[in-house]
């Protein structure tokens, strides 16, 4: 008997993903990008590098950078913030 699957996830922009993870709250995910990628402009014109950890929250329908890479890659993103600052502004409790 064949298996059947379902989708239970897309991502806008069509971006290659390196890596993703189901969180135990219903409909979130992490994942992180294989290139930059902005998600279709769903992360507020900023683009996500490989270095960074994406959350995607289904109850709010909202992609938000969960954490940043290290290094300068804030000016890389044409950001004006520093990628901690960017965590912080982003994260939920």
């Amino acid at each position: 008997m064949p298996v059947a699957y379902t989708l239970t996830l897309t991502i806008p922009g069509n971006p290659k993903l390196d890596a993703i993870h189901k969180l135990d709250r219903f409909g979130s995910w992490l994942f992180s990008v294989e290139a930059a990628n902005n998600l279709a402009g769903n992360l507020a014109g900023a683009d996500a590098d490989p270095r960074d950890v994406i959350r995607f929250d289904a109850t709010a329908g909202v992609y938000t950078p969960s954490s940043c890479g290290s290094g300068p890659s804030a000016s890389r993103r044409g950001s004006t913030s520093t990628p901690s600052t960017w965590t912080a502004a982003t994260a939920s409790p």
